[in-house]
């Protein structure tokens, strides 16, 4: 495993096989498989998926001459948080990881795993020259993650939330976003979100991936993330879209918000962080098309915008002051 900097691509994560493994690539089983693979920083559970597979050692670490099957899932999240660092720390020249040593899956046979299921036995990280000017150092060609739009606030009933941007990782959660919005009574979702109509049940899955890689500089996606109290795991409860229109000179914003936290305050509490954001990206204006939503329309009265109409659909707008 390893990262150098392209100075096309900026930094990029390298796949492939070590040690006793490189015996493999004589197999001619593996087709057109590659001795390693190549993707770009940030990466997500899919991406990081394909980045395995697409190398000639998938099928050694599913088990292969006799050794067991390593576990796919901690080899997954090691890569993505390397892509994560990387993407973040401009500094990072490269990164080499040679050999990472999986131990094989001996949970799955019935044994208690008692050693970790990973561990690097040799590793070097190469830093920027420290007289180099930071204004040169090679970005990635994905943003780095806005850290500083990260704010946790609490609900009129005393719900935590944290709303953050979107992150590459957060597909699946995502994923269970959008079904739980499916599931509930359609003519009221269309009705209070009608741009909800193009995510058919076909489609949902690929808008999803792109969603979570989108250029800041020009779109950002803020979800509402809540701990389930009966699973104790995170949930993403909202949504909340700023997109940049150049040529308008204002920002475009839509939001959705799951039904359960709709009525506590979540959708005023997300409306709020998107003009805050919108203020810091130096947006003169914010709008949206309310169409036939009287709950969006309410919604935006009650922070401020006008009420008002473009050639096409009632627009709400809301000049800020920078």
């Amino acid at each position: 495993i390893s990262s150098l900097t392209d100075p096309q691509f900026g930094p990029v994560i390298r796949f492939g096989p070590g040690g006793w493994l490189l015996e493999s690539d004589d197999d001619p089983s593996h087709g057109p498989l590659r001795h390693r693979s190549v993707a770009l920083p940030p990466l997500n559970d899919t991406l990081v998926q394909r980045l395995i597979e697409q190398t000639r050692i998938y099928q050694a670490l599913q088990g292969h001459r006799g050794y067991p099957a390593i576990s796919l899932e901690t080899l997954k999240q090691l890569l993505m948080q390397l892509s994560q660092l990387v993407a973040e720390q401009p500094w990072i020249r490269e990164i080499q990881i040679n050999p990472l040593l999986m131990h094989p899956e001996v949970a799955a046979m019935g044994i208690v795993q008692t050693a970790p299921t990973a561990a690097i036995l040799d590793a070097q990280v190469v830093l920027h020259s420290a007289d180099c000017d930071p204004a040169s150092l090679p970005k990635p060609l994905l943003q780095a993650y806005p850290t500083h739009y990260v704010q946790t606030q609490t609900l009129e009933d005393g719900t935590s939330v944290t709303l953050r941007p979107v992150r590459p990782t957060d597909e699946s959660l995502l994923g269970d976003f959008y079904q739980r919005l499916m599931e509930t009574a359609e003519t009221e979702v269309y009705t209070r979100y009608p741009h909800l109509l193009n995510l058919g049940p076909h489609g949902t899955s690929e808008q999803i991936t792109r969603l979570c890689f989108l250029d800041v500089n020009r779109e950002l996606v803020l979800v509402a993330e809540v701990q389930n109290p009966q699973t104790g795991l995170p949930e993403i409860k909202g949504m909340g879209r700023l997109s940049k229109l150049p040529t308008e000179k204002a920002g475009q914003f839509s939001l959705v918000v799951d039904n359960d936290l709709r009525d506590r305050g979540l959708d005023s509490t997300l409306l709020q962080q998107l003009i805050d954001i919108g203020r810091q990206e130096g947006l003169p204006m914010l709008q949206t098309h309310v169409m036939s939503n009287p709950a969006l329309s309410t919604l935006c009265e009650k922070a401020g915008f006008e009420m008002g109409s473009s050639e096409i659909e009632p627009t709400a707008r809301l000049a800020l002051k920078v």
